[in-house]
């Protein structure tokens, strides 16, 4: 029996058990997983005022971010922060969750703690999640199951509509739902398509409710963003391209302040015959190795954020 992880949140549908220790079973070797009193994967506490000094970075994700497969230390959040003296990143990932689940944590907990600069991860496939109202998971002895969760409509008007709040718990709900729909919940369940062409056609549904989140996202905030696409396995191996959805993405800065970085260059850059070290046999995640190129990747912008901040503070 698989150790139980996640626990019910009525606004964003679910945070990590707080205050949980334990080691999970994994093909990479197992990993541990320690959260703080917030319902995050932290070995800190979050607190609301910083450290005198310290260059504080929100970042939010799924599990690409939170992140399953890997140890606390060995995340990209985590790696960055020793990479790059005088930083400290709070790693807001939720595992299962998407694009608009993270919006609805940051209105959450981001006024409550003073920070420098928000970082979005979006995993591509989130494209799909995002007009989800419902999301397979899988129960402590690994049956799997269907949730309710928070979502939104994009109004004709350009309005975002929030829909599931509180978040429906009624174990019922999954025999109320028409086939279509529990087949749309457990559609992309494992292997998704490798090319997302919802990132195709900009006038996409999909994309259209992304951006309106992402644009709402980055107007609300009151510090500079940082957007990062996070590749599938399909685009660092070069079996799909990732040529539309980074059109899509920017595009997204062109019409705000958002800056994007996309780091599936630096996956390119290593040798074909080496990129092995950034998969595990079957599970999707990142390795140790994958997140140790990420906060690479992402370090010389955070840096020049870092910098750029230290000034206006002179």
């Amino acid at each position: 029996m698989r150790r139980q992880l996640l626990q019910y949140h009525a606004d964003f549908g679910c945070t990590f058990i707080p205050n949980l220790k334990t080691r999970v079973d994994h093909e990479g070797g197992g990993y541990l997983v320690s959260v703080n009193s917030s319902g995050f994967r932290s070995d800190r506490e979050f607190l609301p005022t910083k450290t005198p000094g310290m260059f504080r970075v929100l970042a939010f994700g799924d599990s690409f971010t939170a992140a399953d497969g890997v140890s606390n230390k060995d995340r990209y959040t985590d790696i960055l922060e020793k990479l790059l003296p005088g930083l400290e990143v709070y790693n807001f990932g939720l595992p299962g969750t998407g694009t608009d689940q993270h919006f609805l944590v940051f209105r959450d907990k981001a006024p409550q703690i003073e920070h420098d600069l928000v970082l979005i991860a979006v995993q591509v496939e989130n494209i799909r999640r995002v007009t989800a109202r419902f999301r397979p998971c899988r129960s402590g002895d690994g049956i799997r199951e269907v949730y309710a969760k928070p979502y939104f409509t994009l109004e004709p008007n350009g309005v975002l509509t929030r829909h599931h709040f509180p978040v429906p718990t009624d174990p019922d709900l999954i025999y109320k739902l028409s086939s279509r729909e529990i087949s749309t919940a457990l559609a992309h369940e494992g292997k998704p398509d490798s090319f997302l062409p919802e990132y195709d056609q900009p006038d996409d549904l999909n994309w259209q409710l992304m951006r309106a989140i992402l644009i709402q996202w980055i107007h609300e905030s009151r510090v500079p963003v940082l957007v990062c696409p996070i590749p599938l396995v399909e685009f660092i191996t070069n079996e799909a391209s990732s040529e539309a959805y980074m059109a899509c993405f920017h595009e997204l800065g062109k019409i705000t302040c958002a800056t994007i970085h996309d780091p599936l260059p630096d996956y390119h850059n290593t040798p074909s015959s080496e990129r092995w070290r950034f998969l595990f046999p079957t599970d999707r995640h990142p390795t140790r190795a994958s997140h140790h190129l990420l906060a690479e990747s992402l370090a010389p912008l955070i840096r020049s954020f870092m910098k750029r901040s230290k000034s206006n503070d002179g």
